[in-house]
């Protein structure tokens, strides 16, 4: 990102210099109309409007992409809370096992010791 940004400063740079280098007065023609502006303003103006247009093709990108990211965190906590769910299931089963397992070794010494009796 930082390396896109760096890219970004010394195009924007470059177009600068080119800007004021040329600040000459030229006649522009673009269908019906007919204009004079300096060479700065055209260059600078074209830039802004390339600008624009990237932005606008990124920006369903961009959308779709928030979106889905909004989607997957949410499905992230939905997954989230169903584990703790199930560790909670697995210990409540774990304790009655070691429950079980307690009530039979009981069982197993009373029936042993009625047997020494």
């Amino acid at each position: 990102m930082f390396i896109l940004a760096f890219i970004a400063v010394l195009l924007l740079l470059g177009i600068v210099v080119l800007a004021i280098q040329n600040g000459m007065p030229l006649d522009v023609k673009f269908i019906f109309w007919q204009f004079k502006t300096s060479v700065a303003s055209i260059v600078l103006v074209s830039a802004v409007a390339g600008a624009i247009f990237i932005a606008l093709l990124t920006l369903p990108g961009l959308i779709k992409k928030y979106f889905r990211e909004r989607k997957l965190t949410k499905q992230v906590g939905q997954l989230e809370k169903e584990k703790d769910n199930l560790k909670l299931k697995t210990m409540e089963l774990e304790k009655k096992f070691e429950e079980k397992g307690r009530v039979s070794e009981e069982t197993s010494k009373s029936a042993v010791d009625k047997d020494i009796q």
